[in-house]
C-alpha cells in the first residue's frame, strides 16, 4: 500500500463507516460502535491504530476526525467496494454478508490491482 501499511478486512470496514459517519461536529465512538454492532471497546482500540495511521485525529472528548489523508483513503476504497460490488452482485440485492465478503478480498488485493479494479491502473 501507499504507506506500506497493510488494511484487514477490519480496517477497511471502520474506514468506510468513519467516512459514512464523518461531518463537521466529529465522529463519537460510540456512534461508530452503533453502526457497525460492535462494542466500544473495540472502536477505541482501533481508533488507536488509526491515529497511528494518521487516519484520524482526535478531539479532547473522544471525537474523531479523518484527516485529509484518512479521507482520501477512505474514499480510493469506497470506490473499490461499489466497484467490486457493481461486478459481483448487479443483478441480485445483497445483504451485509455480501459487503464483508467484499472487504475480505480487498484486503487480500495489491495496491495495484486494487487500482486495476477501479480502472485507475
Amino acid at each position: 500500500m501507499t504507506n506500506n501499511t497493510i488494511l484487514t478486512a477490519a480496517h477497511i470496514r471502520y474506514l468506510l463507516a468513519l467516512k459514512r459517519l464523518s461531518g463537521e461536529e466529529g465522529i463519537r465512538s460510540v456512534d461508530i460502535a452503533n453502526d457497525l454492532n460492535l462494542s466500544k471497546a473495540s472502536v477505541h482500540n482501533m481508533m488507536d491504530t488509526f491515529l497511528e495511521l494518521k487516519y484520524i485525529t482526535k478531539e479532547y472528548g473522544g471525537k474523531v476526525f479523518l484527516t485529509e489523508y484518512g479521507l482520501k483513503r477512505a474514499t480510493e476504497f469506497e470506490r473499490y467496494h461499489n466497484n467490486l460490488k457493481n461486478q459481483l452482485f448487479s443483478q441480485v440485492t445483497v445483504d451485509g454478508t455480501a459487503d464483508s465478503a467484499i472487504y475480505a478480498f480487498l484486503a487480500e488485493l495489491s495496491e495495484n490491482s486494487l487500482m486495476m479494479l477501479a480502472g485507475i491502473g
